[in-house]
């Protein structure tokens, strides 16, 4: 039996067993219960047979030729920046476990995928943060063992140091803000309290390492908190933030953007309607709210020279040269997530309105197309007999042709449980269908119409966070 008193803990609402997409109405949450009871005898692809979408960009830190995407069907990576190869989310989650992980990468290449849950379902059952060197072997983190971490970030500039924070719902749950000095290997708490304190946000200054902001919220009463450190999360301070709308404090807050001096920072607050962008010039002490949407905000991007980019749901994209007013960027592609560097801004494109999934733009006025999901080659060459390996690429031809890469094979795989319809298409997933603009592209396999009609049931009253 799922418990539908689901507590928000960073882009998933914990519901017993599993991490459910944020959304901000019971009745989705209802929608999904069913449709997970109903489904849980079919073991399906919960992401190979997502429908295709962007999420957000996914750079490697220091190597401007290389490009990524985090997508509803895995990771794309470019290390050449001409065609991508694909590693699936399946090689840390399995059967119908409804998340998609949280990937962040370094300077050397080492991956942390953060699951935000710890399930049966998870290569681990014990642990919520994996790690790869090589994106072809994945375990978990010493010291992290039967910890929920909701969030991790890597140094921009050390790739050896990174920080995570724990998430975990109760009275006895043990959270906090925690370091690693050896690429996220193992983990040190950094012996910031974490009692009757849910944290759910961690990130560094988007230029210095020296920076670092967390968000820690709790429920009883509804209480927010903003932590900073100036010296790269080994020690931190904190200030109460008492934004309210409605008459009551908001907790579904996340770190939007930070410059380098330690002083600016933006935050984003999720409402039920609409998105808020707070900032705050004093190092977090006080807030002003400088932006309302209604809808989505996707993600916020500070450039060096400090405009400040926002992707919207509704409003398209924004750009600020003060970070406090707005204007709205003509003709710019439909995006999700969007992060920006020394060329300009990259984009992760809405590939159901656009012909490519990542795009750059030097100057906000000309989006430059760099690679669609159609240059996607294949599962990444990872050695036989790796995780990677054994799960990813038997689950290629099925990927493959729901790109439009080529026909689905003449079977499935032997584990799905699905059957194959009279186009070769397996069953009750969707494959051959299309996804709307707005719904992230987030159908699970395996449901079938029930879910189409639980998700029309609920449309208009669910709403998540597509990107970080």
């Amino acid at each position: 039996m799922f418990s539908l008193a689901a507590i928000p803990t960073g882009r998933y609402f914990l519901a017993a067993d599993v991490m459910l997409p944020s959304v901000r109405h019971p009745l989705p949450l209802l929608a999904i219960a069913l449709v997970l009871q109903l489904s849980a005898v079919d073991r399906a692809w919960a992401h190979a047979g997502a429908l295709p979408q962007t999420i957000d960009v996914f750079p490697l830190p220091g190597h401007e030729v290389a490009e990524g995407l985090e997508t509803t069907f895995g990771l794309l990576l470019s290390p050449d920046g001409q065609e991508f190869q694909w590693l699936c989310h399946e090689a840390i989650t399995a059967d119908l476990v409804f998340v998609t992980p949280e990937y962040l990468r370094n300077q050397d290449g080492v991956i942390l995928a953060v699951t935000g849950l710890l399930s049966e379902g998870l290569l681990d059952p014990e642990q919520s943060l994996y790690r790869s060197t090589d994106g072809c072997s994945w375990s978990g983190v010493e010291g992290m063992g039967g910890r929920l971490v909701s969030s991790a970030a890597f140094h921009p500039e050390d790739g050896e140091v990174a920080l995570a924070v724990l998430g975990a719902t109760g009275l006895e749950a043990d959270n906090g803000i925690w370091r690693s000095s050896d690429s996220g290997l193992t983990w040190a708490d950094t012996g910031v309290d974490g009692g009757s304190r849910l944290f759910r946000d961690v990130r560094f200054s988007d230029r210095s390492g020296s920076v670092a902001w967390a968000i820690a919220v709790w429920f009883d009463p509804l209480q927010s908190w903003v932590y900073r450190s100036l010296d790269g999360g080994v020690t931190w301070e904190v200030h109460t933030l008492d934004f309210a709308v409605g008459g009551r404090v908001q907790t579904t807050v996340e770190v939007a953007a930070a410059s380098s001096d330690g002083l600016r920072v933006w935050l984003r607050v999720a409402t039920a309607t609409s998105d808020y962008l707070l900032a705050s010039t004093d190092g977090g002490e006080t807030f002003e709210e400088v932006l309302a949407v209604e809808g989505l905000i996707h993600d916020v991007a500070l450039a060096p020279g400090d405009t400040l980019w926002v992707s919207t749901e509704a409003s398209g994209l924004l750009r600020s040269h003060d970070g406090v007013n707005f204007e709205p960027v003509a003709d710019a592609p439909r995006t999700y997530g969007i992060a920006a560097d020394d060329r300009g801004l990259l984009v992760a494109v809405d590939i159901e309105a656009h012909d490519f999934a990542l795009a750059l733009s030097a100057d906000g006025e000309l989006f430059a197309p760099l690679l669609g999901v159609d240059a996607t080659v294949g599962p990444w060459a990872c050695a036989p007999g790796t995780r990677s390996a054994e799960i990813c690429d038997p689950l290629w031809p099925y990927v493959a042709a729901q790109l439009g890469l080529g026909d689905y094979p003449s079977e499935v795989a032997p584990w799905s449980g699905l059957d194959v319809d009279e186009d070769g298409a397996p069953s009750g997933c969707g494959c051959a269908g299309t996804v709307s603009s707005d719904s992230g592209g987030r159908q699970p396999r395996g449901v079938g119409w029930l879910t189409l009609l639980l998700v029309g049931l609920s449309a208009g009253v669910a709403r998540r966070s597509v990107a970080r």
